[in-house]
């Protein structure tokens, strides 16, 4: 049997993102799985593919530990900021472009 690699997600400053997008993994995640975001509302608003969403999950649930890890790391600079949720989905339109 022959795998065929599927290369939507890369590498870049040692966090995964979906290629030639501005979106990380950690936002796939924060956005569907944490604000319950339909994969078919994430789509429209952001103009990926569901093999890019369903790329960005799948490379999560195999490496859930060094993500949420990521997400400790940011959490207190999350907090800082205090982002308030308008402010995220600003930003992530704008990686969109």
């Amino acid at each position: 049997m022959d795998f065929v690699p599927i290369n939507h997600i890369i590498l870049e400053a040692e966090r995964p993102k979906i290629a030639g997008t501005g979106f990380t993994v950690q936002d796939i995640v924060a956005i569907h799985l944490w604000n319950h975001s339909p994969l078919e509302w994430i789509q429209a608003e952001f103009g990926l593919s569901l093999a890019q969403i369903h790329a960005a999950l799948a490379y999560y649930y195999d490496h859930q530990v060094e993500i949420d890890a990521l997400f400790e790391a940011d959490k207190r600079d999350w907090e800082q900021r205090a982002t308030p949720a308008e402010s995220m989905l600003t930003t992530w339109r704008e990686r969109k472009k």
